[in-house]
Parts: C-alpha cells; structure tokens; sequence
C-alpha cells in the first residue's frame, strides 16, 4: 500500500512516500478483523485479547493466547484458521510494521495538508480494510478531541471496494464505514465525495447515503438514474446529450441535484483551468 501525502501551500510540494501501515493496537475492534476476514467468533476473541494487552501486543501473543484457547475448546478450528491465515497476511504484506513511518493524520490536518493514498495492486481485502480503518482513525479524532475541524474524504475507483462481494469477504469495512458517513458521522465533521461512472459499480445502500448529486455529461447508462430518483428531464437531458462540452476549452456543463430533488445546470470549472496540474507537475 502506497501513500501520497501533497502539502497545500503556495508551491505544491510533494511531500515524502509514507505508508498506512497501522499499529496492532490500532486493530481493536470486532468489526475490523471481520473486515480482514475473520469469523465473527474469532474476530471476538482476538480484540478480547488486544485489549487486555494494550499497546504491548504483538502478533506472537495472540498467536499464543489462540493456541490455549483452542485446546480449551473456547473456539474452534475454522475461527483459529482464519485468524492465524490473517496474522501471516499482515506480516507478508506489510499492513502492521514497526520498522516504517506511517501517515499521522492528525499531525498532516494540522499542517494544512491533503493526504492522498493509493493501493495500487493492494488486494480487495486489504484494500477494504484501509479506507475503513482512515475513514475509523478520523471518527476516533472526533472523540478523543484531537479534532474539531471537518475533514473531506475524495473517494475514487469505488468500484474496487465500495461494492460488496461476498464471495471475497463477508463483512466490508470501507462500505460499512462510507455507509455511515452519510448516516451518522456528518454530526462528527466527516463529509465525502465519491466519483462513479456508473451507478451499478458500487453497493446500493452506499448511493442511498449520498444526498447531493453532481452528474457529469459524460456519464454512463442515464437511464439507471431512475433507481436513485432523479427527475425525468434530467435522464432526458443526458440521453439527448444536451449539456453542453467543449473539450478543446475544458468546458463542460454540469447537472447539480439537491437532497429536496430541485436541480440546476452549472458549469464548476474556468475554461482555461488544468486541473490537478500544479499537483502532479513538479515545477
């Protein structure tokens, strides 16, 4: 897992690769080892274990404190199983490790920085598990009165994990937590975007938080719009390619819906305007 922290002062320096290794400790709650894969049994049992250690667990001590569990027949082998699979995962691919520096979210926000992560070629598990635990770390700031300012989450790429495959894994951390932003953690300061082409790409539940739509000229199927209760005309203005584009100027007019259904055409950018140029570019 790559991350890319860009600072936001007048020169647009690139700040240092840094990575969203977490600490052990920080895994202490059920929902987040089902999020890594565990049976629910055994995600119950290992943060039972993480919390009666603190900060000085480690992966042997919970390898250990499974192995007498088991032989007391206080889980079985499937739950064992997963969870000693996920300890060996964690370690191979670096996800908990003492020897990297890690994003500190709150010394960043307090700097005036964006933080901008990317997985790469990071396995869905894995994946899932780290834009919740970012999305958990910025709630927890909340309440430990680290922060007070709001925080905005860009999400890109749903599609790789903003959709649920049971297949994979049974409980998704990042659907359940961007789930909740729209629910529940607005209150905390905590807001986000999500970019889709297309509305069959991500969870239903998860475009059922999003109350404020943007939809660009260039999106994908209009008439799937329906599902989420946009207004006729709009799915008509879209299927007739009505809005309009310039793409020698970068013009491009957009359709904004508020959470009441009313609607209005925008244009959000300058004509002259390279997005993202000064951020990417060194100069």
């Amino acid at each position: 897992m790559d991350a890319f922290n860009f600072s936001r002062d007048s020169k647009h320096h690139r700040a240092p690769l840094r990575s969203p290794i977490l600490r052990l400790y920080d895994i202490q709650e059920r929902e987040m080892w089902q999020g890594l894969g565990a049976t629910n049994k055994g995600a119950s049992k290992v943060t039972r274990i993480i919390k009666e250690q603190g900060e000085d667990i480690t992966l042997q001590i919970i390898n250990n404190e499974l192995q007498v569990m088991y032989e007391e027949k206080e889980i079985n082998s499937q739950s064992l199983n997963s969870i000693e699979s996920i300890i060996v995962d964690l370690e191979d691919f670096g996800v908990i490790s003492e020897e990297y520096d890690s994003i500190d979210l709150m010394e960043d926000w307090k700097n005036g920085n964006s933080i901008c992560v990317s997985y790469n070629s990071c396995s869905y598990i894995f994946m899932t598990f780290g834009i919740g635990m970012l999305i958990h770390q910025a709630v927890r700031s909340y309440f430990t009165k680290e922060r007070r300012k709001p925080v905005m989450f860009f999400f890109d790429d749903s599609s790789y994990y903003a959709v649920e495959k049971s297949t994979l894994l049974k409980y998704n951390l990042a659907v359940n937590e961007i789930k909740n932003i729209g629910n529940n953690y607005r209150s905390l300061g905590l807001y986000n975007l999500m970019a889709v082409q297309s509305l069959g790409i991500i969870d239903e539940n998860v475009a059922d938080t999003y109350k404020v739509k943007i939809i660009t000229p260039s999106f994908n199927n209009p008439e799937a719009l329906r599902e989420i209760n946009i207004p006729k005309k709009i799915i008509g203005i879209l299927q007739d390619n009505k809005l309009y584009r310039d793409r020698d100027r970068h013009i491009n007019e957009y359709i904004i819906v508020f959470q009441d259904n009313t609607w209005t055409r925008f244009f959000p950018f300058m004509p002259v305007s390279n997005h993202f140029k000064e951020v990417y570019n060194t100069k």
